[in-house]
């Protein structure tokens, strides 16, 4: 766990290179069931430009989008989660009831998949049992924010959505 400091973030990702084989940054950003920020942007590209091999960001209780900066995949947030809480969907988000739970694939050093699957997650609906969303809800509420980013995709048979990866 790391507090961010912009100003070491340099140093820090040089540091944490020089002992692993890549580096995949866990970031709690973004304005709860809001799309992403510029600030949000302005620091994955800050991330990426630094050496950051993989974000992936959560914090904002809902999905925002995914895009590959430079060859970097930035996930900007993967959704709410098996959060314990009835949730502000309908007040904020009426029209999106899904989060996101990642699978990343690594070969050699290197992230040679990066899967993401829909799930429900307002305990509204789902009663604090987060599921997999079925296709309909999948295309309707958490597609678009694939799009949003520029992603290529494919979607498995099993509900897996595989990134396209430089």
């Amino acid at each position: 766990v790391y507090e961010f400091d912009p100003t070491l973030m340099r140093e820090d990702v040089a540091r944490a290179k020089a002992r692993a084989d890549l580096v995949l940054v866990s970031v709690h950003w973004g304005a709860n069931y809001h799309d992403v920020s510029d600030r949000q942007e302005h620091y994955a590209r800050k991330m990426v430009k630094a050496g950051v091999d993989v974000v992936n960001g959560h914090g904002a209780h809902r999905t925002q989008k995914t895009e590959v900066l430079g060859g970097v995949p930035v996930v900007y947030s993967l959704g709410n989660g098996p959060f314990g809480s009835r949730g502000d969907y309908n007040r904020s988000s009426p029209h999106i009831r899904c989060s996101s739970v990642a699978r990343y694939t690594f070969a050699d050093g290197e992230l040679v998949k990066l899967e993401l699957l829909p799930i429900v997650t307002d305990n509204t609906i789902v009663e604090y049992q987060s599921r997999a969303a079925e296709r309909d809800r999948a295309v309707k509420e958490w597609e678009p924010y694939l799009t949003k980013g520029g992603v290529s995709w494919t979607r498995g048979d099993d509900g897996w959505y595989q990134i396209g990866l430089p």
